[in-house]
């Protein structure tokens, strides 16, 4: 076995095997499903997306921060910001996740939920995150509603903060 083989049958057992029987997977598939899973997921940059909410959740400031960085450098050098990189613009979190989510993570899960399991744990994650951030789209449009007419608070509220720093925990 190749290290890349290994190396992806090794991010497939992680991701699938919190709450899922790894090896049964992958006999019943004939070997192919942790290599499938593992090769496509150490490719695709919506795997965070499959971990639980709190894991999912950090990752994505990680890379929202990450983000915002690279505009901070690109406004700097005095070139035009790449998409999702503005931090005056891109600041509605759930919004911006809630593309993501639509037109990359869910196609591309939906068609390995179909090959693998329709109830495996990364597909079941994914799709429990993804109510989650249209829960937050919906309260934090309130709130900018809210805002824009002088409306006084009401619930329900975003659980998280639309503007993001490392000191806002």
């Amino acid at each position: 076995m190749e290290i890349n083989e290994k190396a992806e049958r090794m991010a497939a057992a992680a991701l699938v095997g919190f709450d899922g029987d790894v090896i049964a997977l992958d006999e019943a598939s004939g070997g192919h499903a942790l290599y499938l899973i593992g090769h496509t997921l150490l490719s695709h940059h919506g795997l965070y997306e499959a971990l639980s909410l709190d894991r999912a959740t950090a990752w994505t400031e990680r890379v929202t921060l990450e983000f915002w960085a690279l505009g901070d450098a690109e406004r700097a050098m005095g070139i035009p910001l790449s998409p999702l990189c503005d931090r005056e613009k891109d600041k509605n979190l759930a919004k911006s996740q809630l593309s993501f989510l639509n037109y990359l993570c869910i196609p591309f899960y939906s068609i390995v939920a179909d090959l693998i399991s329709p109830n495996m744990p990364p597909w079941e994650r994914l799709k429990e995150n993804l109510a989650h951030w249209r829960r937050e789209a919906k309260a934090t449009q309130m709130v900018l509603f809210d805002a824009k007419f002088g409306i006084q608070a009401r619930s329900p509220k975003p659980s998280r903060s639309v503007s993001y720093s490392p000191y806002n925990r």
